[in-house]
């Protein structure tokens, strides 16, 4: 092959190019005035070339040709001045694809100083002398050990890219395990190794003679989901465009070229571009406040670059917002499991950063629990549980079930439910306590039971200085009045949270209390002439979680109670008794990713 020439640095040119090459040779201007690539993609009948034919035509590579040609017509005159020649794999089930007859006419242009792309069909038509394979051998599924030989720099840029995918999707977990670990891979006799598993090549680079032939594994490029860029499916197999593998194709085969721009004049020019592959002077604009929708911020940026011959690209998010805005919210995760194996989707299409659906009222708003008063960024510390808590319970004893809220403000709201089952669907809402009530209940955390034995649900509410406030239902079910008993000075710390459950099963309510340090607290109810009372608190475990937010229930219907404790990070951890202990399990899960990579519910 021939010596590479190199930049030290990177120069923009007037033409707006990039140069990438990699000796310490300096390359001058004018060695880059007749540069070109040309490529021909060898096609059958169908469609499906177009992959690889848009991702090359629309590389980031520069001064690119690339032609299709059919395989029916494919001689050794149409190689004469081809850079690069890339099949498809559909002309393998061609009508008269002859596969020694190719192999002579792809040989031959090798030979003469050709390259050659090979994606993974390919392997099992083209002889292995020729792709530099000394034998085939199965992979170890159960210990997969991807590898990255060190290799010069014509071959870099292919291997960096293939080494990003799969870290990423191991690292996320996106695809099933047998998605992405291969069942063969190479021992290789003469080509150059840029991708191992387990010791063995899963892409290869076989210098023959005067040209190279390149070859891939099924894994990248890929063909399992739509990358077209125009979103068209190759096969009734693909299932939905993937932002991912369209990207990791792209980049691979733009990537190759830069291989073949090395072999021929030992360096590789790349345009600079910018957004959605427009000019590098081109704008881009994301819309995504608020306000910028209710100005009509579109028009007007729109209008501007046109005054100024400039081009425009837009993007538009789905869950608007305003800056520093925060404002509480509640979602609904029903169970798509069963009552001892419960399971739940996570993170749907509209939950946005946490998981479930968001619940609204019957007049499809949004539930209003006030604004929290503060500003942070989305991925920022809070000072504070900026958290709406809710509390479910037939409040007014139709048999359906009712929603409570606290707010971040003080005030504890309800919310009459009409759905006897699915989905609930809410009516407007009540203050059953007003922030403007004589007694400071900021950050109000509501649980309800009967205290007092008259079939109505009374109050208890946690606030942010730590206090228990004891509320009786002197109203009725269906037009309920509260009001403050007793309040508890507990001492346990701030933030206190309660869950009115029978603890000790001796018939009477009693209190599980978390505060931010994360202990969670029992206080035993006793009975009183004014209603159930409790006693001194006792530690039932420290969580360690910020901010603990408990609830009580035989989760797994085994006949012991479990404590579910909601906490600072969003997430909810289940503590189970085993042999007298707590012990924590794992999150609870859901069956889709959110926001941050994980499936955890949030």
């Amino acid at each position: 092959m021939k010596a590479r020439r190199s930049i030290q640095m990177v120069i923009v040119l007037s033409l707006t190019v990039t140069l990438l090459a990699c000796s310490p040779v300096p390359v001058e201007l004018a060695d880059v005035a007749g540069y070109s690539l040309r490529l021909l993609v060898v096609r059958a009948d169908s469609e499906d070339y177009l992959e690889p034919f848009q991702h090359l035509l629309n590389t980031m590579h520069a001064n690119v040709t690339v032609e299709p040609i059919h395989i029916g017509e494919l001689q050794a005159k149409h190689l004469i001045g081809v850079d690069a020649v890339y099949p498809d794999p559909s002309i393998i089930d061609a009508d008269g694809w002859q596969a020694e007859a190719f192999t002579k006419l792809m040989r031959d242009y090798v030979a003469g100083g050709g390259h050659l792309f090979l994606e993974a069909p390919f392997i099992d038509q083209l002889p292995t002398d020729l792709l530099g394979v000394a034998e085939w051998v199965s992979v170890d599924t159960r210990e997969p050990n991807f590898s990255y030989p060190a290799v010069s720099y014509d071959y870099i840029d292919m291997q960096a890219v293939y080494r990003e995918f799969i870290q990423g999707l191991r690292q996320l977990q996106v695809l099933p395990r047998e998605q992405i670990i291969p069942q063969r891979a190479a021992e290789l006799s003469t080509a150059l190794s840029l991708v191992d598993i387990n010791g063995a090549s899963l892409l290869a680079v076989n210098s023959y003679e005067a040209g190279t032939v390149t070859w891939a594994d099924g894994l990248l490029p890929n063909r399992d989901y739509i990358s077209r860029l125009d979103f068209v499916p190759s096969n009734a197999e693909q299932p939905y465009f993937h932002y991912g593998y369209t990207t990791a194709n792209w980049l691979f085969r733009s990537k190759y070229l830069n291989f073949v721009a090395k072999q021929k004049y030992g360096f590789a020019l790349e345009k600079v571009l910018g957004a959605y592959h427009r000019p590098a002077v081109a704008w881009q604009n994301h819309f995504e406040v608020l306000s910028a929708f209710a100005r009509q911020d579109i028009k007007s940026f729109t209008e501007l670059l046109r005054d100024y011959r400039q081009v425009p690209t837009f993007s538009l998010i789905r869950g608007t917002f305003n800056w520093s805005y925060w404002a509480p919210s509640i979602s609904w995760l029903p169970n798509i499991g069963s009552d001892t194996a419960p399971k739940y989707q996570g993170m749907l299409a509209d939950s946005f950063y946490g998981t479930g659906q968001r619940l609204m009222k019957q007049d499809g708003t949004h539930l209003d629990l006030g604004r929290y008063q503060g500003a942070a960024s989305l991925l920022g510390t809070l000072q504070n549980p900026a958290r709406a808590y809710p509390c479910v319970a037939d409040l007014n004893g139709d048999g359906r079930l009712d929603l409570l809220v606290g707010t971040p403000a003080g005030e504890v709201y309800y919310f009459p439910n009409q759905a006897a089952d699915g989905k609930p669907v809410l009516q407007q809402q009540m203050a059953l306590i007003s922030s403007t009530d004589t007694v400071s209940t900021a950050f109000a955390a509501p649980t309800v039971g009967d205290l007092t034995g008259d079939n109505l649900h009374d109050l208890v509410v946690g606030n942010k200085q730590g206090q228990l406030l004891i509320y009786h239902n002197q109203g009725t079910s269906t037009e309920p009045k509260f009001t403050l008993k007793r309040r508890l000075n507990l001492g346990l710390g701030e933030y206190t949270a309660p869950y009115l459950v029978d603890w000790d099963e001796d018939g009477l309510f009693d209190l599980v209390v978390g505060v931010a340090d994360g202990s969670l607290y029992w206080l035993p109810g006793q009975p009183g002439s004014d209603g159930i009372t409790f006693g001194d608190p006792q530690l039932i475990l420290a969580t360690g979680l910020k901010w603990a937010a408990p609830c009580v229930a035989d989760w797994d219907n085994d006949g012991l109670l479990d404590l579910l404790v909601g906490s600072y990070n969003g997430q909810v951890a289940l503590f189970q008794q085993e042999n007298g202990n707590w012990v924590r399990q794992d999150n609870l899960q859901g069956e889709n990713r959110n926001f941050f990579g994980n499936n955890n519910l949030n």
